[in-house]
């Protein structure tokens, strides 16, 4: 906890070189309000075609698998490893269970509390089903929808309480129950393999796109859209500049506090390696986060509800496996204050990069404005005008996050604050004191 004055804050202005006339800026602005901050380095989940899931209540991300990094010069080999992540470590918490293999599909059932594992490669092609409780894996079911490996996508289906497969090789639609496997529709999607799924609970349809389909002497790459809505499947996007490109190994998840499909990365074929991030709302394709992790693909991501964050684990380039883990996550800005006569005010702000720089900024109006160029972060667009100043500038924790007791006047009364991260150039909410 830090405690300034707010006269001290104004001392404080040092290097940023923001307190300019912003007012005059050009009106071509970046807006930001989800940015990836890198939260773990490497080591412990170097790996790829590995799978994830959030188990929400317990608040942990569930890894499990994947091609691991084995040796000094980069070799892989098969992992039976589970891992959690808690939004602060990753903790190796089994090394029994499912057979070592690549290419398992997770979901995490919400209703009954467990982790769903279907299929993969070890290096023959399962099919059993097997649950994660968050103490021991069990082995539910030895058969169910049978040869599908890395043409299996698989997400839970909340509101209709079942776990859904989409076999892209024989494009037949299965559903678990935590009893046994039916297949409920036929048809649909063209045939594929390493397509990416994801649930959208508002919307209640599940969401696939992209993929890889092998012919005799080729293979084609794939950029179309789908919808499952209990029923039917249906497309709704074609490919187009206003879309992502073709690609397989892409990973999706469903960012519920914005409610967009979001999706990240693959490999491009002759286009090489992806590194954009790209939001469905159910209408349209949209450009997400331009500060993103390096090009990957077997990558793997999960929705972190308990934290509002998009958890993004491993994958691999062209020289092998990472194990840097990063989050999709808004920059949130609170502030308490003593108004109209002053006194006492709270600061407090969490999600900016660890160990990262920021600048805490004050405006007398919410009207947006736009950093000039020559300034760090030009171009992005902020929530605050008038007389834009650098009150704080800095280097957060661990966390990324920080609190500031200060005292203030009745002029600092209607002013606003925003936070702006000038390691990945994202912006807090505005926060008015009041």
């Amino acid at each position: 906890m830090c405690k300034y004055g707010l006269d001290d804050f104004l001392r404080l202005l040092i290097g940023a070189g923001l307190a300019v006339s912003m007012e005059t800026a050009a009106q071509d602005a970046v807006g930001q309000d989800r940015h990836w901050t890198p939260v773990f380095e490497s080591g412990r989940a170097e790996r790829y075609h590995h799978a994830m899931a959030f188990d929400s209540a317990r608040g942990v991300v569930v890894l499990f698998g994947g091609l691991k990094k084995h040796g000094p010069r980069g070799g892989t080999t098969r992992s039976g490893e589970t891992w959690e992540w808690d939004g602060v470590d990753w903790e190796l918490v089994a090394e029994t269970g499912p057979s070592p293999r690549t290419e398992p599909v997770m979901a995490y059932d919400s209703v009954r509390g467990v982790v769903v594992l279907f299929g993969g490669e070890d290096p023959y092609t399962r099919n059993d089903t097997w649950e994660w409780d968050g103490r021991q894996w069990r082995q539910v079911a030895e058969t169910g929808p049978f040869g599908v490996g890395s043409h299996a996508a698989m997400v839970y289906d909340v509101d209709r309480r079942v776990t859904i497969l989409f076999d892209g090789q024989n494009r037949v639609t299965w559903a678990w129950d935590g009893v046994e496997w039916r297949h409920i529709s036929v048809g649909g999607p063209t045939q594929r393999s390493y397509h990416a799924i994801a649930y959208d609970s508002d919307r209640r349809v599940i969401v696939l796109f992209g993929g890889w389909v092998r012919f005799i002497n080729r293979g084609e790459y794939l950029g179309d859209t789908w919808e499952w809505d209990g029923v039917d499947w249906k497309q709704v996007a074609g490919t187009g500049p206003s879309r992502p490109t073709r690609r397989r190994e892409a990973t999706m998840a469903y960012d519920r506090g914005r409610r967009r499909t979001v999706l990240f990365g693959g490999d491009g074929g002759q286009a090489g390696l992806h590194d954009d991030t790209w939001e469905w709302d159910g209408v349209e394709w949209a450009r997400g986060a331009v500060n993103p992790p390096p090009r990957r693909r077997g990558h793997a991501m999960a929705y972190d509800s308990n934290r509002d964050a998009l958890v993004l684990a491993g994958g691999a380039d062209y020289d092998g496996p990472f194990g840097d883990t990063w989050e999709l996550r808004r920059l949130e800005l609170g502030v308490e204050a003593t108004c109209p006569d002053g006194g006492s005010m709270r600061i407090e702000w969490s999600g900016a990069t660890p160990r990262g720089r920021i600048a805490l900024l004050f405006g007398r109006n919410a009207n947006g404005t736009v950093i000039p160029q020559g300034n760090p972060c030009a171009g992005v667009s902020l929530g605050i005008r008038g007389g834009v100043r650098i009150l704080l500038e800095g280097t957060t924790g661990t966390g990324g996050g920080a609190v500031i007791i200060t005292e203030h006047g009745p002029a600092a009364c209607g002013g606003h604050l925003q936070l702006l991260d000038l390691t990945t150039c994202a912006t807090s909410n505005v926060a008015r004191i009041e």
